[in-house]
């Protein structure tokens, strides 16, 4: 198939202007909060390239001419490189949804509150909506000190809830990890690859010391003692410094540290012709590829790039709820 491409500049259409010029164009889509990003090389050998300036919006689709092309995000210039030689033109850009209030630096405290109000109100003073699990919005905590930015407050959270905070649009989603829901909260369509279907691929597992178990803290009102409950078994023992308000949170809080805690000790790396349809938190499968490889995952990390050498994908994954990598 014919790899295809379109990019439009604050609206307006600029493929066919940067066609014959075009070295490379690439998108990188990540999981969570973390700023999607895209890069676009052109050929300036004649130093009369019109540079964009920073700010300019940047839509980009990428795909086949028989097939169609699907779309890959907006994106704001914010680096703009000229370079030689060979003489190039560098456009970098990041996720239109990533604002710069979001990265400030904030010292507050939050009392009595629940996950959804706080998600509520941190997505309202910068502009968006909001949408909550309905597993994770009526969590509860009486206290929490806050001493870095918005971005990295709901990226702490999540990564203690066993959540994942993200954008959609003009909305910050906070769900339960992996659940493998798109923008709009519908769920992704997953993808099978075999064998054939890789260029390249590596199952990455780690062997180092581990946590078996997770304790978490509660105030018993009624004693005024601090109790402790424990997820898992064992020692090394992983303690949650937050203290809840009753038993209940306590406990799933350290169940959801543990579930956190346990996975991650096995990384898919692959590359394979470009697939439009692989995303961050694609649902993924690996067939007839190697015993320890086969199994299911989800996409950490997906690479999009088209150049001279054709439409590439090279991606990153990690396994959905195991512990141990995926059986062959």
């Amino acid at each position: 198939m014919t790899p295809d491409y379109s990019i439009l500049c604050d609206t307006k259409e600029i493929t066919d202007k940067i066609n014959d010029r075009m070295i490379s164009l690439s998108v990188v889509d990540e999981a969570g909060l973390k700023s999607d990003t895209l890069t676009l090389v052109l050929d300036n050998r004649d130093g009369k390239v019109a540079i964009p300036p920073t700010g300019a919006k940047l839509e980009a689709w990428m795909g086949y001419k028989e097939t169609g092309l699907a779309r890959m995000g907006l994106y704001v210039a914010d680096e703009i490189t000229i370079s030689g030689p060979p003489d190039k033109l560098t456009i970098s850009a990041n996720s239109a949804n990533m604002r710069d209030s979001l990265k400030e630096k904030k010292e507050r405290s939050w009392d009595r509150f629940s996950l959804g109000d706080l998600v509520a109100t941190i997505a309202a003073e910068h502009g968006y909506l909001s949408k909550v699990d309905p597993s994770l919005e009526n969590i509860r905590r009486n206290h929490l000190d806050q001493t870095e930015s918005d971005m990295h407050l709901l990226t702490r959270l999540a990564k203690e809830y066993a959540a994942v905070a993200k954008f959609a649009g003009k909305m910050i989603l906070f769900v339960p990890e992996r659940n493998a829901k798109s923008a709009s909260g519908k769920k992704i369509s997953p993808v099978t690859l075999t064998r054939g279907e890789l260029e390249r691929w590596s199952v990455r597992s780690t062997d180092r010391k581990h946590y078996k178990s997770v304790a978490a803290w509660w105030q018993d009102v009624k004693s005024g003692e601090k109790k402790k409950v424990v997820a898992g078994k064992g020692s090394p023992q992983h303690s949650l410094s937050v203290v809840h308000p009753n038993e209940a949170m306590a406990k799933d809080a350290a169940m959801a540290m543990m579930k956190t805690l346990s996975r991650g000790k096995a990384s898919l790396d692959f590359s394979c012709v470009g697939r439009p349809d692989i995303m961050a938190e694609t649902p993924l499968t690996l067939e007839n590829v190697a015993q320890g490889a086969d199994g299911d995952w989800v996409v950490s990390r997906a690479t999009h790039e088209i150049s001279s050498s054709g439409y590439r994908l090279s991606g990153s994954a990690t396994p959905p709820e195991a512990s141990t990598p995926p059986a062959g």
